[in-house]
């Protein structure tokens, strides 16, 4: 019957390598398994909110910021990786993002410098604001046919892109969108 998981609520429990979120989970706040040892976890489908709400919208972290040896996340089907899922968790190097994802986030993959590659499945059509801002390890992006909104600073930042195609339907790409991307030859 756990319904949220609260900030720190597992800090520095560094034996947990094992962690595994009951469906009935809608909320995961700021820092939840910071010091734990997990290195891959799954974020069920009915996990809408993760991170802290607070005056200062640079503060909201992820649940999973602070698990220094977790290295992939997998999200269960869902519509959405919701906003600030991911926001500055660097050790990460791994995200599978399931078919049936229509939006990304605000923030969702913000500081996310270790991820090199990221896939988004057929579907994608809104990346939300600063969405992959400061990811500086990505190097790749295959943008789906579907996408039709790229928003504000989506890949400000991504020091490391070196190319990307704009699918035919996109209707919009934001100011910033792709500012200091300054390894894009392509």
């Amino acid at each position: 019957n756990v319904i949220t998981i609260g900030p720190y609520a597992f800090k520095d429990c560094s034996s947990i390598t094992e962690f595994v979120i009951p469906d009935s989970v809608t909320t995961i706040d700021s820092y939840a398994l910071q010091g734990t040892s997990i290195t891959e976890i799954t974020i069920p489908s009915n996990v809408t909110q993760m991170h802290t709400h607070n005056y200062y919208e640079d503060s909201r972290y992820s649940p999973l910021c602070g698990a220094t040896k977790l290295k992939k996340v997998i999200f269960e089907e869902r519509t959405d990786i919701p906003s600030y899922a991911l926001q500055g968790c660097s050790q990460i190097t791994e995200v599978v993002i399931p078919d049936g994802v229509t939006t990304i986030g605000r923030w969702a993959f913000r500081g996310c410098s270790s991820i090199e590659e990221i896939v988004l499945p057929e579907g994608v059509e809104t990346i939300q604001y600063a969405a992959f801002h400061q990811c500086t390890g990505l190097k790749e992006i295959k943008l789906p046919e579907s996408l039709i909104t790229i928003e504000e600073s989506a890949f400000n930042a991504c020091t490391n892109l070196t190319n990307t195609d704009i699918p035919e339907n996109v209707i919009t790409i934001g100011p910033y969108a792709f500012k200091d991307c300054s390894s894009i030859t392509e």
